[in-house]
């Protein structure tokens, strides 16, 4: 009896170190989670939520109603991670609940659209800022342009350089191993945070704002 428990027991460490080494601190997920909610679109999205929606009560109850579905969404991934403790997160999910075509698909899709779309419009999206910030790396400027057949034009411009040069950072460290991209991440999540932070607190104490802003717009009519 001894010898067969110690052979489970055997059993079961190997299988253990042959999964994911659990390596990130529940700060490191807090903030994967806040920086995936947040991320660097809650500095583009609002401006084009105000120009489709002309009032202002309405836009503001739209974030709330996407909000509160985020939250729903939330709630639902946390029992569903309590549920199926593996790693591969939605992979498993789709998997258990629709076999494992669906799910691989579904991992497919996310790799080649999915997560690769949203990383290029991260990149897109921290080239534009950096132009605005240091205007000598204006992310509009050309750098070369070719002329296809049927007038298609490709143009090469300095925001796509420095698009692909923060992918290739990225893929660099995490390459280098979970614990630096834990850091790298915590970094970032800190910073939009203190930065979102700074927008309200010295809008709120310096800003020359009118309560009139929450009133429709003359385009308000919805057509």
């Amino acid at each position: 009896m001894r010898i067969a428990i110690g052979t489970d027991a055997s059993v079961g460490q190997e299988k253990a170190s042959t999964g994911l080494a659990r390596r990130l601190s529940v700060l490191d997920a807090v903030l994967i989670v806040v920086g995936g909610v947040i991320g660097s679109a809650i500095f583009i999205t609002p401006a084009d939520v105000a120009r489709q929606i002309p009032n202002p009560i309405v836009a503001l109850l739209l974030w709330v109603a996407a909000g509160l579905v985020a939250l729903l969404a939330g709630f639902a991934f946390a029992e569903l991670g309590a549920m199926f403790p593996e790693a591969g997160g939605q992979y498993i999910y789709i998997r258990e609940a629709y076999g494992s075509f669906a799910a691989f698909l579904y991992g497919w899709i996310l790799f080649t659209a999915g997560n690769s779309g949203g990383l290029a419009a991260v990149a897109i999206g921290f080239a534009l800022f950096i132009g605005r910030l240091v205007p000598a790396f204006s992310a509009e400027t050309i750098l070369c342009s070719q002329v296809f057949p049927h007038g298609i034009t490709w143009h090469l411009t300095r925001g796509s350089v420095i698009a692909i040069f923060f992918i290739i950072v990225l893929t660099l460290v995490n390459i280098r191993g979970v614990k630096v991209a834990a850091i790298l991440q915590n970094f970032t999540g800190f910073l939009t945070l203190t930065a979102i932070g700074l927008m309200v607190v010295l809008g709120l104490a310096f800003g020359h704002g009118s309560w009139s802003h929450f009133t429709p717009s003359k385009r308000s009519e919805f057509q």
